[in-house]
């Protein structure tokens, strides 16, 4: 099983990219967010939602599991909370109450998953991911790449939290709120293409199969983030929302459009998310078709994003680019959907709301 490296003080690469770690850029996920909450309007789900945030809503807490990689330990034991100004969506959050709140998440999220690849790689941090093999067809928990604690199962996790229902290892929630606000993250995470599913590579950058040749550290790519095209990675492109210039509002009516077609996941409601994982990873065959990859030279001190077991990708051309926005409008219009029929199974209309929250 596949454990990406989310230590942020491993290497001077990942250092110089601070969007390594994230799923949709704020906002993908923000936009994911409007679109539910437009399609939940008038429902029980709806109140469920202003009960539990308040003042807020979806659109401004679906940034918060990525903010909450602010916090870090310097010595392995304590955690503090560090805020980037580069991030100004998590500005929000930077107030003392939501900084206890993530340091109380991490904390609660920190070193249950067991083997870690370093101080501040975080049981928290695995929850976003899984790395299926782009030549697999489907999502399922035997294959390399799946673990107890991906994207397919903190999704799950999350759902029966809020269902009052028995929560497994590793996941903790602190209530309904932040199970909330993981939850709706967590299903934008799984539409991204690259969070479901990644390439395995050798020395000469074929692709090999990890589930009949075994995988091993050095042929992962993780999800497209080993992956360089000059000084962006593949996966911080697939990261970012189409490139076309249009305003926040039409973008949102545009995925709304879409979102309002895309047929409802069929099935129990705990089999969902790995439905949505196998759709993401059929939806990762246009973001790797044509691609081909060379693997780059060892770090040296002139160079020192350039590090061990990664790759330079050749035919990320324009036709790529345009053919990415196209995958990426839709994944971004599922998540919404998506995200709005969870919602809207969780509390569904036909049960009574209790007193506080009519």
């Amino acid at each position: 099983m596949s454990k990406r490296i989310r230590n942020l003080t491993l290497t001077a690469a990942i250092c110089l990219t601070p969007t390594l770690a994230l799923a949709w850029n704020p906002q993908g996920h923000q936009e994911v967010a409007a679109v539910a909450q437009q399609m939940i309007a008038g429902s029980h789900a709806e109140k469920w939602v202003k009960y539990l945030l308040g003042d807020q809503n979806l659109q401004l807490m679906s940034v918060w599991a990525d903010c909450v990689r602010g916090v870090k330990s310097i010595d392995g034991k304590t955690l503090a909370y560090q805020a980037n100004p580069l991030y100004t969506e998590c500005v929000p959050f930077n107030d003392p109450e939501n900084v206890k709140r993530m340091v109380s998440f991490v904390e609660r999220n920190w070193k249950q998953c067991g083997t870690t690849t370093g101080p501040n790689d975080y049981c928290h941090t695995h929850y976003h991911y899984t790395d299926v093999s782009n030549l697999r067809d489907h999502y399922q928990d035997s294959y390399a790449g799946t673990a107890r604690e991906d994207v397919v199962h903190a999704i799950n996790a999350a759902i029966a939290y809020l269902r009052d229902q028995p929560v497994p290892a590793p996941f903790s929630f602190a209530d309904k709120r932040e199970a909330l606000v993981l939850l709706e993250h967590y299903v934008g995470d799984i539409s991204q293409p690259l969070h479901a599913a990644a390439l395995y590579l050798d020395a000469n950058g074929n692709v090999i199969d990890p589930d009949a040749q075994g995988s091993k550290p050095g042929n992962e790519t993780a999800g497209g983030n080993y992956i360089w095209d000059g000084q962006k990675n593949l996966h911080a492109e697939w990261d970012a929302p189409p490139t076309h210039p249009v305003r926040f509002a039409d973008q949102v009516g545009e995925l709304r459009v879409l979102a309002e077609k895309i047929p409802p996941t069929l099935g129990d409601i705990n089999t969902w998310s790995a439905a949505w994982a196998t759709d993401a990873i059929h939806a990762s065959k246009a973001a790797f078709d044509g691609l081909h990859f060379t693997m780059r030279p060892a770090a040296d001190s002139e160079h020192p994003e350039k590090v061990a077991e990664k790759w330079d990708v050749i035919g990320d051309d324009d036709t790529y680019k345009g053919r990415a926005d196209a995958v990426k409008t839709l994944q971004l219009a599922k998540a919404g959907a998506h995200l709005a029929q969870v919602l809207k199974a969780i509390w569904p209309d036909n049960q009574p709301l209790p007193p506080e929250v009519k």
